[in-house]
């Protein structure tokens, strides 16, 4: 995945051959206001059909509120009918903030330049973002984990999330990953094509080739469940592998390869359920869920 051309506080008019993710903090003191906007090429081998292009939108105003009978929640998510625009409603500046910049994170974006952007063109929302995040112990971090999680099961009818809160062993993983380790996962991320936005891929596809190298088939696994990237924003389904029992994070970029400050709550799996559940299929997915059954909740 590439990027095409930098984001800018621009009026935002979606090309048709673009997927949209929007971002939006309701604010009934403000017009509808465009705090930034980019396009970015898509995954040519994302499962589906998609588009060549996804544009990231993040904006404040006084529109698309939480509906009524949504208005405790965290978040409310909106699709249109005529264009694939996928709008998220967040009701909390810093947390508006965080979940952007895990789309920016996700579609290979710069953190620094993404945060250089948003500093220009909404300086008091990334002051707070920034404080907020900071004041985060991990404790924190881990009860907002479950809080979130909790939510996308009762609330956001999100039952694969529920496999890894009710259904299987799932534990709080470490991240403290040595130097030893850093190094055995910048090897697998260099055997294999890292995608950022595919995390069960890459997961899946390093921890096959480590079970096949002799020096690091007892060193590695592979884990699935539930994390909370650095951002904080929202608790996502999600993938890695982990080298001497320590989170070694590929998929996300802004994180390699230690995962620090991020909060990872799952269940290993063995080599040989790995092995089986992608025997004929190339792209990866869930072990413990058919990907064709995921909902669609973010």
């Amino acid at each position: 995945m590439g990027r095409s051309d930098s984001p800018k506080a621009t009026d935002h008019t979606p090309a048709s051959e673009s997927a949209v993710r929007h971002v939006h903090y309701p604010d009934a003191d403000r017009e509808l206001e465009e705090v930034l906007a980019g396009t970015v090429e898509t995954d040519s081998s994302a499962m589906g059909d998609t588009p060549t292009e996804r544009d990231l939108v993040l904006s404040r105003g006084d529109e698309w509120h939480f509906p009524d009978d949504r208005v405790g929640d965290p978040f409310a998510y909106a699709e249109s009918d005529t264009q694939d625009i996928r709008t998220t409603i967040v009701r909390d500046e810093p947390v508006a903030i965080g979940y952007y910049l895990h789309l920016a994170e996700i579609n290979a974006l710069d953190e620094e330049e993404i945060l250089g952007y948003l500093r220009e063109s909404a300086p008091e929302w990334v002051a707070m973002y920034e404080s907020w995040v900071a004041d985060l112990s991990p404790r924190d971090r881990r009860l907002r984990l479950l809080d979130l999680l909790e939510w996308r099961v009762d609330e956001g009818d999100d039952w694969a999330a529920g496999i890894y809160l009710n259904e299987r062993p799932c534990t709080w993983r470490s991240t403290n990953l040595s130097e030893a380790g850093t190094d055995a996962a910048a090897e697998l991320a260099n055997a294999i094509d890292v995608r950022p936005s595919m995390c069960y891929w890459t997961a899946q596809k390093a921890a096959l080739h480590a079970f096949d190298d002799s020096e690091l088939a007892d060193r590695v696994e592979y884990v699935e469940g539930i994390a909370l990237p650095t951002a904080a924003s929202q608790a996502i389904r999600h993938a890695w592998i982990e080298v001497d029992g320590e989170v070694a994070e590929l998929s996300w970029p802004w994180h390699q390869y230690d995962g620090a400050d991020a909060v990872y709550f799952g269940v290993s799996v063995d080599p040989e359920t790995v092995r089986e559940a992608r025997h004929g299929r190339d792209l990866g997915g869930p072990v413990f869920v058919d990907e064709a059954d995921l909902p669609t909740l973010g």
